[in-house]
């Protein structure tokens, strides 16, 4: 592959241009973002150079949006426009209905995959960019129908094996379906503890290591959520009346033999995790 641009050279954008270089898959890194996050990325070397989008989205193999879902849907269109005829256009949006549902409306000059890679940490910024942050991590990937078997995804495949992903094709509204549940209920479930236990004075000085940990992601912003949210809210609600249903058959096991259960199937699951 010879051009990779990089919209959004954050974590997640600067650790898959890190680790295209790591493995040798891109020839030259262009870098779109503001003009310090673009000093930072070169002095760091993980852009070989800054660019405009009009002078290096027409000169992509492969145009990476990984920006915040709002910013996606902004940049897609312009995107199409100036790609060249074949180009491989994928994102990192957390949700993929909306987005896929806008590429689906654009001319398509470029082949545009929906991507989502499970992957990150608690700094962002392309300082904490870190080129084996999606080894052994899932990345989604959403082809439209009838791209199921294109060469486009499976050059994007080839190219998120290489650098450690374990890939999955699926429906966007499948995907949208499973992030709702393993993903944005964690937050908002660590979002409500935290916000309960910050009305009960003096929690924070007896709270042990479970609820830190519990809270862990309480601390994201909501300007990184509230895209999330705002595309996925179906699901979301869906996930959050499973979890209150689960939480009144914890309760109602309280003092009775059948809450054994409960720790043993819990137990049994966090294992298949922890094992990965």
């Amino acid at each position: 592959m010879d051009t990779v641009v990089i919209a959004g050279v954050g974590l997640i954008g600067g650790s898959f241009a890190k680790a295209l270089k790591q493995h040798g898959i891109a020839q030259r890194i262009l870098g779109i973002d503001r003009p310090e996050v673009l000093a930072e990325a070169l002095e760091l070397g993980i852009i070989d150079e800054p660019a405009a989008w009009d002078e290096s989205v027409s000169r992509a193999d492969l145009l990476y949006l990984a920006a915040p879902i709002s910013g996606i849907m902004e940049l897609l269109p312009v995107a199409d426009a100036l790609a060249r005829p074949g180009a491989l256009i994928t994102d990192t949006g957390s949700t993929k209905v909306e987005i896929c549902r806008a590429a689906s409306r654009l001319a398509g000059r470029g082949c545009f995959i929906g991507g989502h890679p499970m992957a990150g940490k608690e700094i962002q910024g392309c300082s904490a960019a870190d080129a084996a942050l999606f080894e052994g991590k899932p990345y989604f990937l959403t082809p439209a129908a009838g791209q199921e078997q294109s060469a486009s995804l499976q050059v994007l495949t080839q190219v998120l094996s290489t650098i450690g992903a374990r890939t999955r094709v699926i429906s966007a509204e499948a995907h949208d379906e499973t992030v709702a549940f393993v993903s944005h209920l964690p937050q908002l479930m660590s979002t409500a503890l935290a916000e309960l236990l910050g009305r009960i004075p003096g929690m924070e000085s007896a709270a042990g290591p479970g609820a830190v940990d519990m809270t862990r992601l309480a601390g994201s912003s909501y300007q990184l959520w509230s895209g999330i949210l705002d595309t996925n809210v179906d699901a979301i609600r869906l996930a959050l009346a499973e979890y209150v249903r689960q939480l009144s058959r914890i309760e109602a096991a309280l003092g009775h033999p059948e809450m054994k259960k409960h720790f043993e199937d819990a137990r049994k699951f966090a294992r298949l995790l922890h094992k990965k």
